[in-house]
């Protein structure tokens, strides 16, 4: 993809014209691990991370949450010659096939770019067996950070459906009732990271969260990057959420 454009990026300059569109010079995408992301000559960059989602909680014939969304963050800055960036890709929440266990929280997406400044996508919190749906995460540290969906609670007045994604994210799971005593919530949906290039955009676009459900063939994962599991209310395997994304893209 080096030596194409950026599309959606065209600026506009202090006297009115618009530019063209920047040049790339590298595109680099992870949906798993850490790591150094190196560039070898001066160059603009810009970043957009999606945290994990949470895993959904599993009980046996009682409550289970969803789990919460990844968060979304976006920034942007320059690097010289020899300079790396550093990175960490959150890895989903599991879920369990144990019964009566709690979901996993989702992890972190991070980068860590020159003078130390860092971005930071949440993960979702996991779903908690008192049935309460888990925490989206947060976008901090750049120029715009988004939160993830909750995951849905579950309670006598039944499963809800997770919550959806900031920034117009992705949707939230559907959640289940068996009876007022059984129910299990949907997961959250990821954020939308902010104002990606339309050549990347389902790269970085937040993901769904997983349907809740009693039967374990039914307690879906979190769907693409970022999206909470669902909780299953039989004691058979809850949803895991997940993983998260970072989208870097170099230009001059």
């Amino acid at each position: 993809m080096a030596g194409q454009h950026l599309r959606g990026l065209v600026g506009q300059g202090m006297d009115g014209r618009r530019r063209v569109s920047p040049e790339i010079l590298r595109v680099v995408h992870f949906t798993s691990g850490i790591g150094q992301i190196p560039i070898g000559c001066a160059a603009r960059f810009q970043a957009w991370l999606v945290g994990a989602g949470g895993g959904g909680a599993s009980s046996v014939n009682a409550f289970a949450g969803g789990g919460g969304g990844g968060g979304a963050a976006y920034g942007r800055g320059s690097v010289l010659a020899g300079q790396t960036l550093v990175y960490a890709v959150g890895a989903g929440g599991a879920g369990s096939n144990l019964g009566n266990v709690a979901g996993a929280d989702g992890g972190s997406t991070t980068l860590t770019m020159p003078r130390g400044i860092l971005l930071s996508a949440g993960g979702g919190k996991g779903g908690a067996l008192s049935g309460a749906g888990g925490a989206g995460g947060s976008g901090t540290g750049g120029i715009r950070g988004y939160s993830g969906g909750a995951g849905g609670t579950a309670s006598s007045s039944g499963g809800a459906a997770g919550g959806l994604g900031g920034n117009s994210g992705g949707p939230g799971g559907a959640g289940f009732t068996l009876l007022s005593t059984v129910a299990s919530g949907g997961g959250g949906g990821a954020a939308a990271a902010f104002n990606a290039p339309e050549n990347f955009q389902a790269w970085v676009g937040g993901g769904a969260g997983g349907v809740g459900d009693y039967n374990s063939a039914r307690a879906v994962a979190g769907v693409s990057f970022g999206g909470g599991g669902g909780g299953s209310a039989g004691g058979a395997t809850s949803g895991a959420g997940a993983g998260g994304a970072l989208l870097v893209v170099f230009y001059r």
